[in-house]
């Protein structure tokens, strides 16, 4: 009776031991590769890019510019669209360091948008910091990509 449930269970189970990158974003499969698992749990929307942060920053670079100039075209053409800014770190540092840097990243990333027309009543800013990694192996690649401003659409 049970043998079918177990057997599913068990197949899950082994699949878990070598996963591999199931979406991209941004053409980031390169970077994450092999035995990196990317988790994808909400919305997404394909005009749209996460902003990028080296480990312990939030300054913006001119990638992190030039993709939030892409984001405000998306946006401005999509005015009805509200989003939610979230924050993300890897998961070096403390857990409360992390939230800050999070939160600084989002704020920072918001003011941007802000400042290239995009209305703040539009925008929910939120921090994760380590809590809700993209990639899930502890390693520079990952970190790489844990370290963002992921941009969410709520329903």
């Amino acid at each position: 009776m049970y043998k079918p449930f177990l057997l599913t269970v068990f197949a899950l189970l082994i699949s878990l031991q070598n996963p591999q990158v199931s979406f991209s974003q941004g053409g980031e499969a390169d970077i994450c590769s092999g035995d990196c698992m990317i988790v994808w749990s909400d919305e997404y929307a394909p005009d749209i890019s996460d902003v990028y942060f080296d480990k312990d920053q939030f300054a913006l670079d001119e990638t992190a510019k030039d993709i939030l100039k892409k984001n405000t075209e998306f946006l401005k053409n999509n005015p009805n669209i509200r989003l939610e800014l979230q924050g993300h770190c890897d998961e070096r540092g403390s857990n409360n360091e992390n939230i800050i840097l999070g939160k600084k990243r989002a704020d920072l990333v918001k003011k941007h948008l802000i400042s290239l027309g995009i209305n703040p009543d539009r925008m929910n800013v939120i921090s994760y910091g380590e809590e809700k990694p993209f990639c899930m192996l502890s390693n520079e690649a990952c970190w790489k990509l844990n370290n963002r401003v992921h941009f969410r659409f709520p329903k």
